[in-house]
């Protein structure tokens, strides 16, 4: 099943151990690169409400 959405993740995300999210980040990156660390950050935070997208030395 393939997960395209942040709220489709975060439906799933108490189901399972894992989610492969590549096609929706892939056509971001595709048709506006610059919105692809937006999607990106929209998984991680639907997946893990606590998410952070700080760098770590």
């Amino acid at each position: 099943m393939g997960i395209s959405t942040p709220a489709l993740a975060e439906r799933v995300a108490p189901l399972v151990d894992a989610v492969v999210i590549g096609t929706p980040v892939v056509r971001a990156l595709m048709a506006s690169p610059e919105q692809a660390p937006v999607l990106t950050t929209a998984f991680a935070h639907a997946l893990y409400p606590y998410a952070t997208t700080e760098t770590r030395a």
